[in-house]
């Protein structure tokens, strides 16, 4: 039975992701995924002071609500006790 021009394309593409994967994977086997750096509270004060509107509605959409206003509740812990502290 002869190959249809779909399937030899589909038969392509499936290899070039394979072989694009396998590439990636070479390349980044051994890195670490996530930043060994954690922020200071400041940091992070500054920087959710400093979110747009746009930039919470993309947040929200990538990490849903509950894991956004954990966030923020968190930092605002951090600014209370700072201006306790401070």
């Amino acid at each position: 039975m002869r190959e249809g021009s779909m399937d030899a394309v589909l038969k392509k593409v499936s290899q070039r992701y394979s072989n694009v994967a396998d590439l990636m994977a070479n390349q980044l086997k051994g890195d670490k995924p996530f930043a060994t750096e954690r922020f200071t509270p400041e940091q992070r004060i500054w920087a959710v002071d400093n979110l747009g509107y746009e930039d919470m509605t993309d947040l929200v959409n990538e990490f849903g609500m509950d894991t956004v206003g954990y966030m923020l509740a968190e930092t605002e812990k951090q600014r209370q006790r700072r201006n306790k502290n401070g």
